[in-house]
């Protein structure tokens, strides 16, 4: 067999947008672990041993795994994946890709580095891996980018959100006894520049938002079916069935971010108008028997549903 290449913690190149990260910064980020995973050398282990666990990508474009699966029948797997012997199996640490593509291409074994490492640094490490690749959406990428916050601060989701909101605060000249001290914001900042890829006050204001979106939303994102830009400002509408409307149109039109906003525009207008005829009805509303006057909110509703 011929010699594995060295290590690189990427499976594709950056094709403009988002930076690739540099050795420097994989080094920045994940210190000593760096040099442990690029020493081991490679070996055959068989892909039944292997077990996938929890990482940022969701989704697989079934096409490029095809293509992927045609390269590996035809010059193998290139690149090892990165694995970790909890005494029993072998966790994927990155690769997963690569393992579904080599399945496809019928292959039973992949060339993989075993480095011993503890649970919480191939987090880290599988976290950065999939950073560093250019076709992982918005809403993973945010995932990503709290994942490895957590394991930097030894933090739970909620105190790392806190201290993206103190950093924002102090970027917006806040002031107050629950601000973030200098050095603090310094290694906050050292983070995110490591990244090279957001601010820190601005991913809270931009990214964290996605996470609270509708799992409609979350499923067209994370299916690459939906930009986050659109889910984005879909997510602005509180009627649900509205939204889901406005969702379903947008994918079956392929409508634009602007044609989006002269919708939502209009049904504000809309909504505007209705509510002024609502208020003009409370008074002759008022007068009628109760039963009436469900039957008369009832028929102004259906209106409302229409408009």
């Amino acid at each position: 067999m011929a010699r594995t290449p060295p290590i690189k913690l990427t499976e594709s190149k950056p094709t403009g947008g988002k930076p690739n990260l540099s050795a420097s910064s994989f080094d920045a980020l994940l210190g000593a672990q760096f040099e442990k995973i690029t020493e081991v050398s490679p070996t055959e282990i068989p892909l039944s041993q292997i077990r996938f666990v929890e990482q940022p990508r969701k989704h697989f474009d079934p096409v490029q795994l095809e293509q992927l699966s045609a390269s590996i029948r035809e010059h193998g797997v290139l690149q090892p994946v990165l694995v970790r012997h909890d005494g029993l199996n072998f966790l994927l640490i990155a690769g997963e890709r690569r393992c579904r593509a080599a399945k496809l291409a019928g292959l039973s074994e992949v060339p993989a580095r075993v480095p011993h490492i503890s649970e919480t640094q191939a987090r880290t490490v599988a976290t950065v891996e999939n950073l560093n690749r250019t076709d992982l959406n918005p809403l993973e990428e945010t995932e990503a980018v709290l994942s490895l916050l957590e394991n930097r601060y030894h933090e739970d989701r909620s105190k790392v959100l806190e201290r993206l909101r103190k950093r924002r605060d102090l970027e917006r000249g806040r002031s107050g006894h629950n601000v973030m001290s200098s050095e603090e914001a310094f290694e906050l900042d050292a983070f995110f520049s490591a990244l090279g890829r957001f601010a820190a006050g601005s991913f809270f204001v931009n990214r964290v938002p996605l996470l609270k979106m509708p799992d409609t939303l979350k499923a067209a994102v994370l299916g690459g079916r939906l930009e986050y830009t659109k889910a984005s400002l879909l997510a602005k509408i509180v009627d649900e069935e509205k939204r889901e409307a406005l969702l379903e149109r947008t994918l079956k039109e392929s409508l634009s971010l602007s044609q989006i906003r002269v919708l939502l525009s209009n049904s504000k207008q809309e909504s505007g108008v209705l509510e002024k005829f609502k208020t003009s009805l409370e008074k002759p509303l008022s007068r009628l028997e109760p039963k009436q006057r469900k039957r008369a909110e009832k028929l102004l509703e259906e209106l409302h549903l229409l408009l």
